[in-house]
C-alpha cells in the first residue's frame, strides 16, 4: 500500500526547473505518447522529433490524458489500471483500478480525456465486449458509469467494445467501436449511446478541434483520417493512401490529436517502425515528425496515447505528493507513490 502525504502549496517546482525521469525536461507544447512495446511514456519535441523516456514499467500502455496541473495519466490494459505519472520524476502510481478507488472494475481501458477535473475513460471491457463502459473517475480514483457495463449481449457498444474517446468543449462525449460489424462512432449520454456515423471502417482514436470531430480509420482497406460533423454525423475523408494528400503511406493508425489547424497521428507500425505523422487539414499532406529514425527517434509500437503537454504554472514537488488545485471547487489529486521495487500486479 502506498503512502499518502499532503503537499504544501509552497512546495512546487516550475517545469523549466524540474528534471524529467531520464534525460530531459518536459516543456509546454511537447508531444507525449505511449509506446507499448517499450512499455514506456515518451516525450517528443514537436519541432525536431527528438525524444526521451519519461517513465517505464507499464505492461501495455494505451491511452493518456494530462490534467491542467500537468499530471499525466496512462491507461494500462496489461494491469487494468489507470496510472498517474509525476512528470518531474517519472514515478508511476496506481490512480484507479486494481483495488484503488471504488466502482466497477476496469477491464481494458483505452483512450481518455479530461473535462475540467473529471477524467473520462473508454473501457473496452472483456473480450466479448459485454462490460464495455464509458467511466468518469474522480480525484480519489472512484469510477462511475456513464454508459455501458450492462453485462449482456445487448450491450450498447456491441461485441468488442469501445476504444476511442473524445470530448467537445461543451461536454459532449464521443466514443468509437471498431469491432467486427460495428465500425461505429457513438454520441454518448447518461445510459445511452446513439450511433453518430457508421461510414468509417475500423474507427480508432478520436479528437475534437475547430468545431469538428476527427477520427482515424485503422483498417487495412483504407487507413485514413476523417472529419465528422458532430451534430449530423456527416463524415469526410480528408487524408488517405488513395490520392487525398501526399507524403508517407499510412499503415495502421491509432491515436490522433488536433493542434492549431494540424492533426498529429500515431501509426502503430511493426516493432521499430512506429511513427508520428503531421497532417495538413487543408490538403491531407503529411510528414513524419518522429519515428523510424526521424529526429533520432525509434519507437517500438505506438498506441492511442498522444497529447500535447499543457502550459502549467507549476508541477508537483518530485516526491509525488498531493497537488491541490486552486479555485472554488478545489481538487486534491492523491498521487500514491509506488516503491520502485514494489511488484505491479
Amino acid at each position: 500500500m502506498s503512502n499518502r502525504r499532503v503537499l504544501a502549496m509552497g512546495l512546487m517546482l516550475t517545469i523549466g526547473l524540474a528534471q524529467a525521469a531520464t534525460a530531459g525536461v518536459i516543456h509546454a507544447g511537447d508531444l507525449i505518447v505511449t509506446d507499448f512495446v517499450h512499455q514506456s511514456l515518451v516525450d517528443v519535441n514537436p519541432t525536431t522529433g527528438a525524444s526521451f523516456t519519461i517513465a517505464t514499467g507499464f505492461i501495455n500502455p494505451q491511452g493518456l490524458a494530462i490534467n491542467s496541473q500537468g499530471m499525466i495519466f496512462v491507461s494500462d490494459i496489461g494491469t487494468s489500471t489507470i496510472d498517474e505519472v509525476n512528470p518531474t520524476t517519472g514515478a508511476v502510481t496506481t490512480f484507479s483500478g486494481n483495488g484503488v478507488g471504488t466502482g466497477p472494475a476496469l477491464d481494458r481501458p483505452f483512450e481518455m480525456a479530461f473535462q475540467g477535473n473529471t477524467l473520462y475513460v473508454a473501457d473496452g471491457g472483456t473480450p466479448n465486449g459485454f462490460t464495455t463502459t464509458i467511466y468518469t473517475i474522480d480525484a480519489a480514483g472512484n469510477r462511475t458509469v456513464v454508459a455501458g457495463n450492462n453485462g449482456s449481449a445487448d450491450n450498447l457498444f456491441g461485441i468488442g467494445g469501445v476504444a476511442g474517446l473524445a470530448l467537445s468543449p461543451t461536454g459532449s462525449i464521443f466514443a468509437s467501436a471498431a469491432s467486427p460489424g460495428a465500425h461505429t462512432i457513438y454520441s454518448v449520454g447518461p445510459g445511452t449511446a446513439t450511433p453518430l456515423t457508421t461510414s468509417i471502417t475500423a474507427p480508432q482514436g478520436l479528437a475534437f478541434g475547430g468545431g469538428k470531430l476527427f477520427a482515424v480509420s485503422g483498417g487495412s482497406i483504407n487507413p485514413s483520417i476523417w472529419s465528422i460533423d458532430p451534430t449530423t454525423g456527416a463524415a469526410t475523408d480528408i487524408a488517405d493512401n488513395k490520392g487525398i494528400g501526399t507524403g508517407p503511406t499510412f499503415g495502421n493508425l491509432r491515436g490522433i490529436v488536433y493542434q492549431n489547424g494540424s492533426l498529429y497521428v500515431t501509426d502503430l507500425g511493426t516493432t521499430g517502425n512506429g511513427q508520428i505523422d503531421v497532417v495538413n487539414l487543408a490538403n491531407g499532406d503529411r510528414t513524419v515528425l518522429a519515428g523510424n529514425g526521424t529526429g533520432g527517434t525509434t519507437f517500438g509500437q505506438l498506441s492511442y496515447g498522444i497529447a500535447f503537454y499543457p502550459t502549467v504554472a507549476s508541477v508537483p514537488e518530485p516526491s509525488g505528493l498531493v497537488l491541490a488545485a486552486l479555485g472554488a471547487t478545489g481538487l486534491a489529486i492523491a498521487a500514491r507513490r509506488r516503491n520502485p521495487r514494489e511488484k505491479r500486479s
